[in-house]
């Protein structure tokens, strides 16, 4: 980069800074053409250039915003899914990675993994696990795919080689974090540690190796490496991603009056710090640095038609003895809010945002239309 592009990206970082924490922003808006009635959720993927929406069906479509008539698309198999869930996934190997889960008509639970290219757009086939067992909670990362399901009377977990077929790239794991794994939360940290949050804490297990063990029936109890205990009232929790090539960056956990900081490092350290407002949330997401939601129960300014979108910036601090001796200014959290406009009896369904674009993807219900996607853009 040149100096001046240097500068200018510089200042687009600080403006856009500015905005995540400004209270009363009025951002952009610009309704979505390319979208489906049998579209069940959307997500904006790395980079804010492209998104990403995902059928009833389980198909998928990778979709340009800057040119709409740019696509691709993978067909699910036809069955309706039940369930389904869809995450982003940060990728040393691809530009991202698109973890599916959802159960078909037949009873069947389906957990896709896809790797997403941009440069030349394609959907690249990794993984595909068909079971009868429900899956309770799943996380993948470049090389590893992690999913929980019943056994009997108990749950184990499995961790699987990304695009496996054989049994000896592959470990089934018993392990214990205080309750079931349906209200828990999966993160794979690095290649060989599992992050569970649940409504006890946080808890940190160390994968065994999968090549030394090649019989899948075999279960092996693993003891937790690391935990904190804390009550944490909104679960499954929400919890930031993963930045694959360095675990010394913190994570957060949201809750409704608290944030979680943890950092996953060998020796992982964490803090709980308030937040100024109640995260009440209907629907929410949550980035490397920043969260979003909407509470239905916050009533926006009259005479204004729309509603308000709160914003959460986090704290910059460094793990060890740096997080556990922040003072309350190192640890502050910035407030935001967009307001949105909107039209008679619209409310958010789903939200997915880009934190370094500053573009915010809302899939609104209600309405003339029944369903419509609004994107929404901080910088002009």
């Amino acid at each position: 980069m040149s100096t001046a592009e240097l500068r200018q990206t510089a200042l687009r970082v600080a403006r856009l800074d500015a905005v995540w924490s400004s209270y009363d922003h009025r951002p952009i808006a610009t309704p979505h053409s390319v979208f489906t009635k049998d579209t069940e959720l959307i997500r904006l993927l790395p980079g804010g250039e492209w998104i990403l929406l995902v059928s009833s069906k389980g198909g998928i479509t990778l979709q340009s915003l800057e040119a709409p008539d740019v696509s691709v698309s993978h067909e699910g198999n036809g069955s309706t899914l039940e369930h389904i869930t869809c995450s982003i996934v940060q990728s040393e190997s691809h530009d991202a990675l698109v973890l599916l889960t959802g159960e078909d008509e037949e009873g069947n639970n389906i957990l896709v993994l896809y790797g997403v290219a941009f440069d030349v757009p394609s959907l690249s086939f990794l993984t595909e696990i068909s079971l009868p067992e429900p899956i309770l909670a799943a996380a993948a990362s470049s090389d590893l795919v992690v999913y929980a399901c019943p056994n009997d009377e108990d749950e184990v977990v499995y961790c699987r080689s990304v695009g496996s077929d054989g049994a000896a790239n592959q470990i089934t794991m018993s392990i214990s974090c205080m309750t079931t794994f349906q209200d828990s939360t999966f993160s794979v940290l690095g290649s060989n540690r599992l992050l569970v949050s649940n409504s006890y804490g946080l808890f940190i297990f160390d994968i065994p190796d999968l090549q030394g063990h090649v019989d899948v029936m075999d279960v092996v109890s693993v003891p937790e490496a690391w935990s904190l205990g804390c009550d944490i009232l909104v679960y499954p929790p929400v919890v930031s991603p993963v930045l694959w090539s360095n675990l010394e960056r913190a994570m957060v956990v949201m809750d409704q009056n608290y944030m979680h900081i943890l950092y996953p490092s060998t020796s992982p350290t964490a803090r709980t710090v308030p937040l100024p407002i109640r995260n009440g949330a209907n629907v929410e997401a949550i980035g490397f640095r920043r969260a979003i939601w909407w509470n239905a129960l916050e009533t926006p300014p009259r005479n204004f038609a729309g509603f308000v979108i709160r914003m959460c910036t986090f704290p910059r601090v460094k793990g060890g003895d740096h997080l556990e001796n922040a003072t309350g200014i190192e640890l502050e959290v910035k407030i935001g809010g967009l307001f949105v406009s909107a039209r008679y009896n619209e409310t958010p369904e789903s939200l997915s945002f880009e934190e370094w674009s500053g573009k915010v993807c809302v899939l609104l219900r209600g309405g003339v239309e029944g369903r419509r996607v609004v994107i929404l853009s901080l910088l002009a």
